[in-house]
């Protein structure tokens, strides 16, 4: 079957084309060769390999001990580590001026070389979780940053240059076009509409079967208009328009449902590689924005029709997907 389905608010055109489709076990990533730990700048006893950190969570993960500044620049023993990235997107500021200056970091979010999130204890992914708010906190007082990009590249084919699991934060001195852009949005279909554009999603997914998981504060699912197969969404299910406002509560509801919706793409796709995106309000609150991660799994290609076109041929109905990695959720 053949369908056009669109997204006026996000700009997404999809044309799903299942004749074209396979079963999720086609889509199964291939083995990938990881990096030795002893070679692994991130890996515990290779501190000195990296730039020092200026933040570490020390054990136990319910309760960290958190060590700041030089006391935590190569010390050892730590279950989350923060450190400037080696080769950073952006200049320091002390080095440049805006626009092209900024703060690019890392979160390191385990000493396991392979406890990736869709492996790790959800206690775990909460205090990774905690590390980013802690820095999101600190750079809301750096009047020059306008947008902090929240990120993880997972395996080489979503752009990961090192195995070892962490995320990237890449704070700008300007408001990236995309992101205003869909602010903007938001902003228009709830003047057209009356409500949210992701509320009224996260509805839709529980009317048309497209829910993976859902928690009592969060829901997974997969959006109409999948740009990606298997792409999944992970939202609170109450409106909320600023990722800084979680309670730490939130936060342990939010590791363990990405916790659910990892393993079951880890299951279905056999560790797929991924890009999870975190679209978020910064310092401004804005009334119509709800904030959410996208995980999309790099397990097709874009070719000339879509560069050409921009509209996304798609083989895999977000209902199917859905459906398939429903099942392995509610397992996990």
């Amino acid at each position: 079957m053949w369908e056009l389905r669109t997204d006026e608010v996000l700009q997404r055109w999809v044309l799903y084309s299942t004749v074209r489709g396979k079963r999720p076990h086609a889509f199964a990533a291939p083995p990938e060769q990881m990096t030795p730990s002893a070679q692994c700048p991130f890996c515990p006893g290779n501190e000195r390999m990296t730039p020092p950190a200026y933040r570490i969570y020390l054990p136990p993960a319910e309760n960290p001990v958190v060590v700041e500044g030089e006391d935590a620049a190569y010390q050892t023993g730590w279950l989350v580590r923060c450190i400037p990235n080696l080769y950073p997107a952006v200049a320091p500021p002390d080095k440049a001026s805006p626009p092209v200056s900024g703060f690019h970091e890392l979160i390191i979010e385990t000493p396991h070389h392979e406890d990736h999130p869709g492996v790790m204890p959800v206690r775990q992914l909460s205090l990774v979780f905690r590390a980013i708010l802690d820095r999101l906190s600190e750079l809301k007082e750096v009047e020059a940053v306008r947008y902090v990009s929240i990120f993880r590249n997972h395996r080489r084919r979503a752009g990961a240059s090192l195995a070892h699991p962490h995320l990237q934060l890449v704070a700008t001195t300007f408001l990236p076009p995309r992101v205003e852009q869909e602010q903007v949005a938001f902003t228009k279909y709830l003047d057209a509409e009356g409500g949210c554009y992701l509320c009224r999603a996260i509805e839709q997914a529980r009317e048309q079967e497209r829910l993976v998981f859902e928690t009592e504060r969060f829901a997974a699912f997969t959006p109409r208009a999948t740009i990606s197969p298997f792409e999944v969404w992970v939202a609170p299910q109450f409106h909320q328009a600023r990722l800084l406002d979680q309670s730490s509560s939130d936060r342990e509801e939010l590791a363990k449902i990405l916790s659910h919706t990892l393993k079951a793409l880890r299951a279905l796709l056999n560790d797929p590689p991924y890009n999870l995106v975190v679209h978020h309000c910064w310092r401004e609150e804005k009334p119509a924005y709800h904030w959410h991660i996208r995980i999309i799994p790099r397990v097709t290609t874009y070719a000339g029709f879509e560069y050409g076109t921009g509209v996304i041929i798609n083989p895999v109905l977000p209902e199917q997907a859905a459906a398939a990695l429903r099942k392995l959720a509610t397992k996990t």
